[in-house]
């Protein structure tokens, strides 16, 4: 008995080392984040020659509201009605975001909602002699119109005894609906009902504090959602810089690799990079490739080097499944499993990416080169 119990205590003191020197290493490498800036394309390419684009507000024209609160009312939750939406401030607003990005030559603004006169709200395309007098009224190339704009808000109060409180929240879904018109076609050329939506969340101590005091009025609500609405249609239209997450690998022991860290928080790519090579040709373990060449495929992707990337990617692939001796993901698990799935996610999103750059090459193609 007294055997038994040596052994099993040498047993658990192997594991019990086993298991330390794995959260030693586990602990000195780091899966860090980084935010890079990404250009897409919009879904509409349009012709070069359109350099002039005008936006009018063909919604139904309203006085606007400053409380929707009293129109539907539902126990605790309030709905608001898109009739009481503000098509002129997301006419603006779209106009704005279209000057702002400067992928036209000048954008234009119709100064007036064009359906002063209906008596109740509907959708109705602009004909053909609408459209050339707007172009060659407002002198451009292309019409924008807003033809609708669908907000639907809810506010919920709930109580929280995890937060020790009352929760609050207004949820506002927002779909704007716009058409493209050019006064040599008849009917709209492209329409997109692109869909977003806007959240209000507070916590206080009484549904009085939180209804009045902490989330914002029925006004605050509508403007907001409104002047967001207006900013919605803009990346499906025309190319934009996105920001997105992205990793790479590092190690609290490694005075190269923290360098490479230190270069990428301050946007030192290519120093980061030159760094990562050298490790990646001066060190011969297959998990410390691995690493390298996926830091590597994101060097690439930030320099818009898709195709590289995605060798990079490959390698890392490569050396994961060298280090874990395996033929197939399937016999992968744990933290190698993790790392495929990584790989995996990240090759996926460098796939989709170049296979953008078609489109994006011919959106930008006004400039005379493929970057603004």
């Amino acid at each position: 008995m007294k055997v038994k119990q040596i052994e099993i205590f040498k047993k658990m003191k192997k594991l019990f080392y086993t298991l330390l020197l794995l959260l030693l290493v586990t602990s000195c490498e780091t899966v860090n984040k980084v935010t890079i800036s990404c250009m897409s394309p919009g879904i509409f390419n349009f012709p070069n020659e359109i350099k002039r684009v005008g936006v009018v507000n063909n919604l139904r024209y309203t006085f606007g509201t400053d409380s929707l609160g009293k129109h539907y009312r539902l126990s605790e939750k309030i709905l608001y009605s898109p009739y009481h939406t503000d098509g002129s401030r997301t006419a603006d607003s779209f106009a704005k975001a279209l000057a702002d990005n400067k992928y036209f030559d000048e954008v234009v603004i119709c100064d007036s909602a064009l359906r002063t006169r209906d008596e109740y709200y509907r959708r109705i395309p602009l004909d053909t002699a609408e459209v050339k007098d707007l172009a060659e009224g407002l002198e451009v190339d292309a019409i924008l119109s807003l033809d609708e704009l669908n907000i639907t808000a809810e506010k919920s109060i709930t109580p929280r005894p995890d937060l020790n409180g009352i929760e609050g929240t207004i949820s506002s879904k927002i779909q704007p609906i716009v058409s493209i018109y050019v006064p040599s076609h008849k009917g709209p050329v492209f329409t997109i009902a692109p869909q977003d939506s806007l959240l209000w969340n507070e916590v206080g101590t009484t549904v009085g504090e939180v209804e009045t005091q902490l989330l914002p009025p029925d006004s605050t609500v509508i403007r907001e959602s409104c002047e967001y609405a207006g900013t919605i249609p803009v990346k499906y239209l025309i190319p934009h810089w996105e920001n997105e997450n992205r990793v790479y690998f590092s190690d609290q022991m490694s005075t190269q690799l923290k360098n490479a860290a230190f270069y990428v928080d301050h946007g030192n790519w290519k120093a980061a990079d030159k760094i990562w090579k050298s490790v990646y040709k001066n060190k011969k373990g297959q998990s410390t490739l691995m690493k390298m060449a996926f830091n590597m495929a994101l060097y690439c992707e930030v320099n818009s080097q898709f195709g590289e990337a995605l060798k990079w990617i490959d390698k890392a692939r490569t050396h994961l499944m060298n280090k874990c001796k395996a033929s197939n993901p399937k016999e992968l698990a744990g933290k190698s499993a993790y790392y495929y799935d990584l790989i995996k996610e990240y090759e996926d999103i460098l796939k989709k990416r170049k296979e953008k750059t078609g489109q994006l090459k011919i959106q930008l193609s006004r400039f005379g080169n493929e970057n603004k």
